[in-house]
């Protein structure tokens, strides 16, 4: 492998899909290494083809329990069909229409359900089945967040953030718990 065998030198993400292969999030799009042959295969925007991936700057990677891989940019959404072998699009100019375009991060909540955040602070749910998308945590609710990850677990969502520290959100509840950094504080 050479430092050209990738698209660029900047490197969002990192992620391991469950055949192996490693995709490399880059400024100018997707690096698979494909663990099967060893060699590098790369994914890139292009304007004629709506099946391609929705823009090059690629900030997110996630691989759900039906082993498609939801793909976050910062000019949208993509979703990786293995199957099909073509991406479907989520963004303001479908009926997957998401709010913001800079997409940080997914999740899977239940099998079936795929949270989506983007840099805005928003976290949305998406039902596999019943192709419903809605807001589920708007990012006015929680203050100035720039949401940089994100983790589901069966209730909870834990949101990491550029500025504003570790978020706690409890889905039942609807209650929000914030986890900052304090330089006064050693146990912080």
């Amino acid at each position: 492998f050479g430092v050209k065998s990738i698209l660029s030198k900047t490197v969002e993400a990192i992620y391991q899909d469950s055949a192996s292969n490693i995709w490399v999030a880059t400024d100018k799009g997707i690096s698979i290494f494909e663990a099967k042959n060893k060699k590098f295969k790369h994914i890139t925007h292009s304007s004629i083809n709506p099946n391609s991936l929705s823009g090059n700057y690629v900030l997110s990677v996630f691989e759900d329990s039906s082993n498609i891989v939801w793909i976050g940019t910062m000019s949208g959404t993509s979703r990786w069909d293995p199957h099909m072998a073509t991406f479907q699009q989520y963004d303001s100019d479908n009926q997957y229409s998401l709010s913001s375009k800079l997409i940080t991060g997914f999740s899977e909540r239940r099998d079936g359900e795929v949270l989506i955040s983007s840099y805005d602070g928003e976290i949305f749910s998406l039902d596999l089945e019943s192709k419903n998308l809605s807001l589920l945590l708007d990012g006015k609710k929680i203050g100035d967040v720039r949401v940089s990850a994100l983790l589901a677990e069966r209730n909870t969502i834990w949101i990491g953030t550029r500025a504003s520290g570790l978020i706690r959100y409890s889905i039942l509840e609807k209650e929000i718990s914030s986890y900052q950094f304090d330089a006064n504080d050693t146990n912080s």
